[in-house]
């Protein structure tokens, strides 16, 4: 069972190492043709460790997928890192481990039949002014496929990097921020976790705190720069400006940074107006209720005034201005004395009193209308005892040709 244990654990590792690192075409495949049980990296890079001036030989096994001959030609290269992160070879240079290598010339020997899977050689030479750490090369068949060459040469090394770039642009409406990290160590950066927190200083969401995690499997080869993209997922009030704290972590390094931005989310920007417009109109309403309330609460308080100053000066006047009238005065009875005196109140155009000669003004006006009111009332007063008094003398004359006839 421990046997089973460990063979799964060792297939587990070859997935888990070999497809991100390495071009696998659909024909041909490169792959170390010794790997080492006890180390999974083994089934993915040919690895080899060594001092400067060292030369190492060993063999890759290059298997054939299709159903046809294929010849190969094969090319030692520097390893290059591609847009998905992966340690690929084809850079085309042979600065470092590719001017290491030496690989099998063409030849009848680099022929493959259909399926078949054939080993070749190889002959490493390290460099004597080699620097200590780690550095990748890799050998590259037809332009096809590739397997890196890892090569950790004796010595003391180092793993760090730093940032060189932290800066923000807007895709599809959220910010993006572009990382730029050059490993600064003589080993490989393997991965990276990006962590950005974002604070609302000034506009809609103020005081609002934002994070947001990125992880990166990816490589980043010693003395190297490479930019990241990290997009902004979460959503964003409509204005604000932000700043941007960046910590990036990989191993036991961590660095940070920091960048201010203003930022307009133009699609909240639609709500935030409809909403803005809504609370505007609202506000709009309540003035305009304010307003008119007061006007008709001015109205009835001034008519109230009116009213009771009017009695109030009547009763102290006995000059005997009112004919048969010394105190105070009574409306006739049917007339509408609060219209008059509103209809007066408003003629003037002022809803309060500003001065005592302007109430007098007013007051003269209200004095001569219950004067003709009251002239008015006794005219109405006789004609309804003349009425009366006829009503009756014809009653009387009927009674009197009624008990005539009996």
């Amino acid at each position: 069972m421990k046997k089973i244990g460990y063979v799964l654990l060792c297939l587990i590792g070859i997935l888990i190492f070999s497809l991100p690192v390495h071009a696998i075409s659909g024909r041909l495949q490169l792959v170390p043709a010794h790997p080492e049980t006890k180390n999974p990296k083994s089934f993915t890079y040919l690895i080899i460790n060594g001092k400067p001036g060292e030369e190492k030989k060993g063999e890759f096994a290059a298997v054939n997928l299709s159903g046809e001959k294929m010849e190969l030609k094969f090319t030692p290269s520097d390893a290059t890192v591609n847009d998905k992160g992966e340690i690929v070879g084809g850079s085309g240079q042979t600065g470092g481990v590719g001017g290491w290598l030496t690989l099998p010339e063409d030849g009848k020997e680099n022929q493959l039949l259909p399926k078949q899977r054939k080993n070749f050689p190889y002959t490493l030479k390290i460099p004597q002014d080699a620097k200590p750490g780690e550095h990748v090369g890799a050998i590259v068949a037809n332009d096809e496929a590739s397997i890196p060459v890892w090569v950790k040469v004796e010595g003391d090394t180092s793993y760090d990097f730093v940032l060189t770039g932290f800066s923000q642009e807007v895709g599809d409406g959220l910010p993006v921020f572009k990382v730029k990290v050059k490993n600064t160590g003589n080993t490989v950066i393997s991965s990276l976790g990006f962590k950005v927190v974002l604070n609302n200083h000034i506009g809609i969401g103020l005081g609002r705190r934002l994070e947001s995690f990125w992880g990166e499997e990816t490589a980043i080869l010693s003395n190297t720069e490479k930019e990241f993209s990290l997009n902004y997922e979460n959503p964003l009030p409509a204005i604000g400006n932000y700043t941007a704290d960046l910590s990036v972590t990989s191993g036991n390094s961590t660095k940070e940074d920091s960048l201010t931005f203003s930022f307009t989310n133009m699609k909240a920007m639609g709500g935030f107006i409809l909403q803005l417009l809504l609370f505007l109109l609202a506000v709009s309403a309540f003035v305009f209720g304010i307003f008119k309330l007061r006007k008709r609460l001015s109205e009835r308080l001034l008519e109230n005034k009116l009213n009771t100053n009017i009695f109030n000066r009547n009763s102290a006047d006995t000059s005997g201005n009112f004919p048969g009238q010394n105190t105070a005065l009574s409306p006739p009875a049917g007339s509408d004395f609060g219209s008059s005196v509103r209809k007066i109140a408003l003629e003037e155009g002022n809803m309060a009193l500003a001065s005592e000669e302007d109430y007098d003004k007013i007051w003269f006006k209200v004095r001569k209308i219950v004067r003709e009111e009251i002239e008015l009332w006794k005219e109405m007063e006789k004609y309804r005892k003349e009425m009366k008094s006829e009503i009756k003398k014809e009653l009387l004359k009927e009674k009197k040709e009624k008990s005539a006839r009996n």
